[in-house]
């Protein structure tokens, strides 16, 4: 979580989107991290029932307009 979290930092705060997946397992993240660039923001990892710290501290950073939920 914590390095999604660092190449995250790497936007600035007021992105148009952040996509949201699981970090349980990858087809979910992969899948969307192509969508999430080419829509102009990162893609964060989080627990299935809770968001971790980390993540939720760069969520509030960011800022989004909008934000994706991907998969199951």
């Amino acid at each position: 979580y914590a390095t999604a979290a660092a190449i995250s930092g790497q936007f600035p705060a007021g992105v148009p989107v952040v996509y949201l997946a699981t970090g349980r397992g990858f087809p979910d993240a992969l899948s969307a991290a192509s969508a999430a660039v080419a829509d102009g923001g990162p893609l964060l990892i989080t627990e299935p029932n809770r968001i971790p710290t980390v993540i939720a501290d760069e969520l509030v950073r960011l800022d989004p307009a909008r934000v994706v939920l991907v998969g199951g």
